[in-house]
Formats: structure tokens, sequence, C-alpha cells
């Protein structure tokens, strides 16, 4: 708790700007289009992930520094959903839809080139709820989505905070495009949580344990 509140101040002050720099600086506002890859580090083999299952929607804030060799800030405030899924067998899986609201604020810092900078950041991802289905040419899988998605809402955390690295380029006054890496500290789902399904008549249980590492681009426009 104390670590989104600590975002969520953090998230205050670069919208207003006064507080952190002078009046003379400038503000960029724009829209933003996440893109994700992951590698499901720290979950189990159950899992398995959709090689780019991460898009999303942003809206975005640059404070910029009082020159080229300053730090700026940079807000990020997304609605993306990941997709997740887990074998049931070797012919079925269950698809999960996980819908969440990112804040992420960054740190921009200048580089050698005057078109690159440095990205560091933290954040969390707030969860807003899952969508299940189930894809299977089995017919003695029998999976209950509707029951299944109540078990996940039961182990799912509030909210999971994620670091940030990567690199900013401006391609031009409008357009930037972000590489990053996003590494979630939690897990989304507890630890030791599980599903439950049946399979040939019998009740087979699935650990629900995620924390994926994210891998990928942003592509702003700055208006």
């Amino acid at each position: 708790m104390r670590l989104i509140v600590g975002i969520y101040l953090l998230s205050l002050a670069i919208q207003h700007p006064g507080v952190v720099y002078g009046q003379d600086k400038r503000c960029e506002f724009g829209v933003s289009l996440p893109l994700f890859a992951k590698y499901p580090f720290g979950s189990h083999e159950d899992v398995f992930n959709a090689k780019l299952g991460v898009i999303g929607i942003s809206a975005a804030l640059r404070v910029a520094g009082a020159d080229e060799q300053s730090m700026s800030l940079l807000q990020v405030i997304s609605f993306q959903t990941d997709d997740i899924r887990y074998a049931l067998s070797s012919n079925s899986r269950l698809g999960i839809q996980f819908y969440s609201l990112e804040i992420n604020p960054n740190i921009l810092m200048p580089s050698k080139w005057p078109n690159l900078h440095y990205v560091v950041g933290m954040g969390a991802l707030i969860s807003m709820g899952n969508v299940v289905s189930i894809s299977s040419a089995d017919n003695t899988i029998g999976v209950d989505v509707v029951d299944i998605g109540h078990q996940l809402d039961q182990v799912r955390r509030v909210a999971s905070p994620f670091v940030t690295i990567g690199a900013l380029y401006s391609y031009q006054n409008h357009i930037k495009i972000q590489a990053c890496l996003q590494q979630s500290f939690l897990s989304f789902n507890d630890p030791e949580s599980t599903f439950t399904y049946t399979n040939n008549h019998v009740t087979r249980t699935v650990i629900a344990a995620y924390q994926p590492l994210y891998a990928g681009v942003r592509f702003y426009y700055f208006f």
C-alpha cells in the first residue's frame, strides 16, 4: 500500500511540474501504444504465453528539463490487456484476458546522443478484472470458465509493482520510440494460488502464479 501511495504522489508531482521544476519548463502531452512480448520468469511451467501478448493504449505527459543535458520526467498511464494461457492437457489451453491499469512514472536521463535518453522507472499494474475462455480438442476436458474466473479473482493481487529500464529515441518532434524491459516484483496471483478443472472425470489442479518479464516497445505521439 505504501508503494502505491508513493507512486500516486510521484504521479501528482509530475502532473504539476511547478512542484518539481520551475515555471519555465516545457510540458508535452501525448498518446502511446505499448506492444510487449514476455517471458514467464517466476511463473509455473503450466503457463504458456502468447509471444506478443500485451497491447494497450496510454496517455503520456513529458516534463522536459532545463536543457538537453537535464533529466526529464515521463508519466505514462495505460489501459492494457495481457493474454495469458494455461496448459490443461497436450491440446487444451485455458485463455485469460487480464485487464489492468498501468501507472508508470519514469525518469529520462540524457545520453551523449541528443535524440536518445535512458529510461528508469517504477510503477504498478492495477487489476481491472479478467475474461476466461477455453480452446480444446479434448472432449474429456470439463471446465467451468465462470467458476475459474471467480477462483482467479479471489487470488489476484489488487496491484503488482514493477521496475522499468530502457531507452527513448526521438524520431522527430512529435514521434518517439521507447524500447524497454519491465519486470514485476510480485506474482499477479498469490504464489501458492491454484485453480481446478476436470480431465477424464478426474479433478486436476493448475498453479496460477504468474510473474512475467515484459520486453517490447512503446510508440509515442506528442502534440
